[in-house]
């Protein structure tokens, strides 16, 4: 529900299984906190402060905080 400029959208790790299946993370950049709209899958997420994460991680996120292009581009932006 959150409508973000595109130009906020920065791809970061892509995870690529050897039989093809494959996922997508992106760093969004808003200038505040919002509510989001939650479904099935996104249940239970909550706002984090940068190197304050929970445990235990997800095991996509930790292939992600273990990319160090993306932990590179996470530091460059955190605010």
């Amino acid at each position: 529900g959150h409508a973000a400029d595109p130009r906020n959208i920065i791809p970061m790790y892509i995870f690529k299984h050897p039989s093809g299946f494959q996922y997508f993370n992106f760093l969004v950049l808003v200038d505040s906190e919002f509510q989001p709209r939650l479904n099935w899958e996104s249940q239970g997420a909550e706002w984090f402060d940068y190197r304050e994460w929970p445990k235990p991680l997800h095991p996509g996120t930790a292939n992600l905080l273990n990319d160090q292009k993306s932990l590179s581009i996470m530091r460059m932006n955190a605010r």
